[in-house]
């Protein structure tokens, strides 16, 4: 939004740039497009209207406040092709968004297990991993991945996307788990439902945001899935080495 407002006056012409898009880079060269381009004052001559405006640009004469407006709206339009605005991303609603890539490993199934995430902010990226060295399941570490990420991130609400590779983990949060909190966490069979203390937890952590999930082949050449099943298996592999340390 740029304002100009006369001390006298008290008119203010208001420009508003309405973009997601768009923000100011640096106001300064704003003002003097704005200041070269027109200047901005007003007049009390006009009874009969009140308050006249008029803008008193290079050349004689007296304009209206609609064409006082154009003025100044092409004046940030020049502004805008000379730099003064920019696209910028992460920030204004990119900065809301955050990227979340997730794995999970087991070796054997059921055994010794990690898990691993990506995330993404704009320009920065944080890597997560962790494991169990006791008997779990591969489901469970893919499960593990989105909670713990989804449990780092400290503001709320954000928009947040998931990526997995693991369809039970896909079709789980976005097609049955309504049923199952609608059944008391039991399936449609009335049996309980398998790893329901993740899945509650999964349900309460994506609650704090919006969160849109995607599916993506695994082990299939995607740069970010691959460094969290390396991320994966790191935390399997710390997770078996400290438990031999403590033995």
């Amino acid at each position: 939004m740029v304002s100009l407002t006369p001390g006298r006056a008290g008119f203010r012409l208001v420009v508003r740039a309405w973009s997601r898009r768009w923000c100011i880079r640096a106001a300064a060269p704003v003002r003097e497009a704005i200041t070269l381009a027109v200047r901005v004052s007003a007049s009390r001559a006009d009874t009969r209207r009140g308050h006249a405006r008029r803008v008193r640009g290079r050349g004689p004469g007296r304009v209206g406040r609609g064409q006082a407006r154009a003025v100044v709206g092409q004046a940030v339009a020049g502004a805008v092709r000379g730099g003064a605005f920019g696209r910028v991303r992460g920030m204004g609603e990119q900065s809301r968004v955050v990227e979340i890539y997730t794995d999970g490993a087991c070796a054997p199934n059921p055994g010794p297990g990690g898990w691993g995430a990506v995330l993404r902010w704009g320009s920065s990226e944080k890597d997560l991993c962790g494991g169990e060295a006791t008997s779990t399941t591969n489901n469970r570490m893919e499960l593990m991945a989105p909670i713990r990420a989804l449990e780092t991130l400290k503001r709320a609400p954000l928009v947040v996307d998931i990526y997995t590779d693991s369809v039970y983990v896909r079709d789980g949060i976005t097609k049955w788990i309504p049923r199952w909190r609608a059944n008391g966490w039991q399936t449609s069979g009335r049996q309980p439902v398998k790893n329901v203390d993740l899945w509650q937890r999964l349900d309460e952590a994506v609650r704090r945001h919006e969160v849109r999930w995607h599916w993506v082949k695994g082990h299939a050449g995607h740069p970010e899935n691959e460094r969290a099943d390396r991320l994966a298996a790191r935390g399997l592999q710390e997770a078996v080495a400290q438990s031999a340390g403590q033995r």
